[in-house]
């Protein structure tokens, strides 16, 4: 993946994340969608993608970047 500078992304998170390598992010700016945006129909679905979901932000993020 060429270098990419100052560029914002519209789409799946999950369809980009496979492309980062580890720690290579200053900033990550995002919010979570809640349980109802999602669709999901039990809490346990919710904290699955929780967990996917910052495993892959704090992998990516430099240890002296930021998740907003």
């Amino acid at each position: 993946m060429d270098k990419l500078i100052n560029k914002y992304i519209l789409g799946d998170a999950f369809d980009y994340f496979p492309m980062i390598k580890d720690e290579s992010v200053d900033l990550i700016f995002t919010g979570l969608p809640d349980l109802d945006e999602l669709g999901m129909s039990t809490e346990g679905e919710y904290l699955d993608f929780l967990v996917k979901a910052l495993g892959e932000i704090t992998r990516v993020v430099k240890k002296e970047g930021f998740i907003v």
